[in-house]
C-alpha cells in the first residue's frame, strides 16, 4: 500500500527562456511524485509513454518512486515558452499518448490517489469513479480545461476551453486544484473566493485555487482560507510549480487536520521549487528552515 497513488502521463518537455532551450521529463505526475518522495510518502506512478522514450522515467526510478507503465504509440510532448514574467507561458504540444483505462489503474492501491491530466482525453470519468470507489481522489484539472488547436504543423497550439464533464467527475473529487484562469473558465466567475465555492457545489470538500506569483486561495469545510505567497530565493524554472503546490499539498493534508497550515507547507515548496531547475527534491528539513526564514514556522515535526 501506498501513502499517494499518482496518475498521468510523464512527458518529454522541450522548455524555452530566453534563447535557452532544454528536454527533461515532464508533467504533473513526474513533478509531483518526485516533490511527494523527496518528502519523505510512499509513492507509485501510473503513466504510459511510447517505449523508446522510456528513459524519460529514470529519474523517478532513481528516487525510489515505483512506477508502472504500458505502452502508447506516442509520448505527451510538449513545448513550453516562458516570457519574462514567470506567472505566464505559451503552449505547444506536438504528441499525446493514450488515454488511461481502469485495467491500468486497478491494481493501484494507495491512501489517496492523485489525477494530473495534460489534455482533456488523458483521463476518462469512469477511470475516476473507479479510483473513486478505492479512495479519495485529488485531482489538478488543468488538463481537462485545456483544448489542442491544430496548426498543420509540427506544433500544435494549447488553448483553453471549459470542461463538459466536470459535473459528472467531481462529484468523485475529495480535493480540486486550479489555477486562477481555470478556475474562471470552469465557473465564470472572476472572483476567488466565489469562484472557489462554486467549484464546491460540484461536490468537492476542498478547492485550491493558485495564483501564480499572488496569494492562493482555499475553501473548505464552508470558509475561505488566503494563503501568502513567500518570496522566493530564487526565480529559475517555474515550469511544475502549481504541481509542486498540489504534491505538498497533499503529503501535508495527510499530517494535519488545518487546511491552512497544508496550504502555508505547499506555499513555501513552491516558492523553493522556483530556485531549481526540474523538480523539487529538497526535504521535509529544507522547508522547515525555509518556513523560519520567512518569519512563517509551522508545524513541521
Amino acid at each position: 500500500m501506498f501513502d499517494i497513488g499518482v496518475v498521468g502521463h510523464v512527458t518529454k518537455d522541450t522548455l524555452t527562456s530566453g534563447r535557452e532551450e532544454n528536454v527533461t521529463p515532464g508533467g504533473a505526475s513526474f513533478y509531483a511524485a518526485i516533490t511527494l518522495r523527496s518528502l519523505g510518502a510512499r509513492v507509485s506512478v501510473v503513466t504510459k509513454l511510447n517505449r523508446d522514450d522510456a528513459s524519460l522515467l529514470d529519474e523517478l526510478r532513481a528516487r525510489d518512486v515505483a512506477v508502472s507503465v504500458t505502452d502508447s504509440a506516442s509520448t505527451t510532448t510538449f513545448l513550453n515558452a516562458y516570457p519574462d514574467d514567470p506567472d505566464l507561458r505559451r503552449q505547444l504540444v506536438a504528441d499525446v499518448a493514450s488515454p488511461f483505462t481502469e485495467g491500468e489503474v486497478s491494481n493501484l492501491e494507495a491512501d489517496l490517489y492523485y489525477l494530473g491530466p495534460l489534455t482533456n482525453n488523458d483521463v476518462p470519468a469512469s477511470v475516476v469513479r473507479l479510483l473513486a470507489s478505492k479512495g479519495p481522489v485529488a485531482l489538478d484539472v488543468q488538463g481537462f480545461t485545456r483544448r489542442i488547436d491544430r496548426t498543420g504543423e509540427r506544433w500544435d497550439l494549447v488553448t483553453q476551453a471549459d470542461w463538459r464533464e466536470k459535473a459528472l467527475v467531481l462529484p468523485h473529487v475529495s480535493i480540486v486544484k486550479a489555477n486562477e484562469e481555470e478556475a474562471r473558465i470552469l465557473t465564470g466567475d472572476s472572483r476567488p473566493i466565489r469562484m472557489a465555492e462554486l467549484l464546491s457545489e460540484y461536490g468537492p470538500d476542498e478547492v485550491i485555487i493558485t495564483r501564480g506569483s499572488k496569494p492562493a486561495l482555499l475553501r473548505a469545510r464552508g470558509k475561505s482560507y488566503w494563503i501568502p505567497s513567500y518570496p522566493p530565493r530564487a526565480v529559475v524554472d517555474p515550469t511544475g510549480s502549481g504541481d509542486t503546490f498540489m504534491a505538498a499539498y497533499l503529503f501535508y493534508r495527510r499530517l494535519t487536520d488545518s487546511v491552512e497550515e497544508a496550504g502555508k507547507f505547499a506555499a513555501m515548496t513552491a516558492s523553493l521549487k522556483l530556485g531549481v531547475i526540474g523538480p523539487f527534491a529538497g526535504t521535509l528539513r529544507d522547508v522547515r528552515e525555509f518556513a523560519v526564514s520567512v518569519g512563517a514556522p509551522i508545524g513541521l515535526n
